[in-house]
């Protein structure tokens, strides 16, 4: 749809906002609306007095409900926002009967110069510029009373409100059904990957031609059920190599102190690096002696490292050029003894659910969940001959990165609809494009 502007403009007096058309006004948000605060309302009040009534907060999803209970605090028509926290500044439209807690201000409004349903549109794309980040993100009332809108006229007020519930709907259905679409992506490589490490290829080339009618053999092991008859089902610790080599857990907290922690030298490796799959990243580094202090715990192009606490089972294998360095002790390192491919045990890790099962039942913590070497070199693996676990890496590979490749593309799309929606919006409320004319 191809707009066109308003047929005259003036300086708004504010940079985020630039030109307005003419017959706009800049208005203080005090200027049309009466400011009030929730207040404390706990999970326990929650689950004592269930209700109807829905209880607003600081989260984002589920449009900020956190619960319901029988009474309300608000009726009518309002603007809620977040005061504090990490979606500080975000605003909803509220209508009816509610609750809110002590992180949310709340906007009424007190005379005909505003249209309640167009003022998050306005504020959503504004009040991100008043928000403060000096200790945590805040955007109080006092602050919120402050920040000036650019307001057209009431009647003009409305159909720039139902012009963006329009056509935000449908950017955000557009959207919705491409997010849907990368979770069937997602589900069917899961669901590829699952199969090939437990049932082996689709196909499998024998010497006598392809056979699609593999042998199979009850695993023994209920959750894995059938694999093919000349698998193995073996535990991780005969798959490494012998002693210390084999597997390795990082240096505990007492023999790398936050003291030690140096600008350069040699680097210090730890979770970031494997969950971004990004080992340039990160900015820890000891000095010459400390590193040959802790020389046992280099990792090298090859190994295989995975993650221990908090974001637990995440496995990356070393790539060919690193810094030289050693890993924290967040991360256990395992090398294997030539029976197994190591990229094969980073699919099963990473990818089959019967491992992420074994390492979620087995897992332990008494704050974070956590994993050690018995848990690891414990676990129950399928393993294929060396031949065949090459021909499934391959496999895999190929159609995951098809796979991939989809969702790069879908995920392009995502973020290019979502900045159009926020470009619309932000043109819209400053008056660069008249959408009066739109039909809507």
């Amino acid at each position: 749809m191809k707009f066109k502007s308003y047929p005259k403009y003036k300086e708004s007096g504010i940079q985020w906002i630039g030109l307005i058309p003419k017959k706009w006004k800049i208005i203080p948000v005090r200027g049309v609306c009466k400011l009030g605060r929730g207040r404390v309302i706990s999970n326990q009040e929650i689950e004592e007095n269930q209700g109807k009534y829905p209880v607003f907060s600081s989260q984002t999803s589920n449009n900020g409900e956190m619960g319901k209970i029988d009474t309300y605090d608000f009726d009518g028509e309002y603007v809620t926002w977040t005061t504090d926290g990490a979606n500080a500044g975000t605003t909803f439209y509220r209508n009816g009967k509610f609750n809110c807690t002590n992180v949310c201000g709340t906007l009424k409004r007190k005379n005909n110069k505003i249209h309640m349903k167009l003022l998050p549109y306005i504020l959503n794309r504004i009040s991100e510029y008043h928000v403060r980040y000096d200790i945590n993100p805040k955007l109080m009332n006092d602050m919120m009373a402050r920040i000036k809108i650019p307001l057209p006229m009431l009647n003009n007020q409305i159909i720039i409100s139902k012009f963006l519930d329009k056509k935000t709907a449908e950017i955000d259905e557009f959207i919705g059904k491409d997010k849907k679409l990368i979770e069937l992506l997602k589900e069917k490589r899961t669901a590829l990957i699952n199969h090939a490490v437990t049932k082996g290829l689709p196909v499998r080339r024998t010497q006598t031609g392809l056979d699609q009618n593999v042998k199979m053999k009850d695993s023994g092991i209920e959750w894995i059920g059938e694999i093919p008859e000349d698998w193995e089902i073996l535990r991780l610790r005969y798959l490494l190599k012998n002693g210390i080599e084999g597997i390795k857990i990082g240096p505990f907290g007492s023999m790398l102190k936050s003291d030690e922690i140096t600008n350069n030298g040699y680097k210090v490796y730890g979770q970031e690096n494997v969950i971004n799959r990004n080992f340039n990243k990160g900015s820890r580094y000891i000095n010459e002696d400390k590193f040959k202090q802790l020389i046992g715990y280099q990792i090298h192009p090859g190994d295989l490292i995975i993650t221990m606490m908090g974001t637990i089972g995440k496995a990356q294998i070393i790539p060919t050029i690193i810094d030289e360095g050693i890993m924290d002790s967040h991360l256990i390192r395992l090398r294997f003894n030539g029976k197994v491919e190591t990229k094969f045990i980073e699919i099963l890790i990473n990818s089959s659910n019967y491992i992420k099962g074994e390492i979620k039942y087995f897992s332990k913590g008494s704050i974070m969940e956590g994993l050690n070497s018995g848990i690891i070199k414990d676990l129950l693996l399928c393993i294929p001959q060396k031949i065949e676990q090459t021909k499934i890496i391959q496999f895999v590979n190929r159609k995951v990165t098809k796979i991939d490749k989809t969702i790069q593309k879908i995920e392009e799309k995502i973020n290019f609809l979502e900045e159009y929606k926020k470009s619309l919006i932000h043109h819209t409320v400053t008056g660069k494009i008249d959408v009066r004319g739109s039909g809507i």
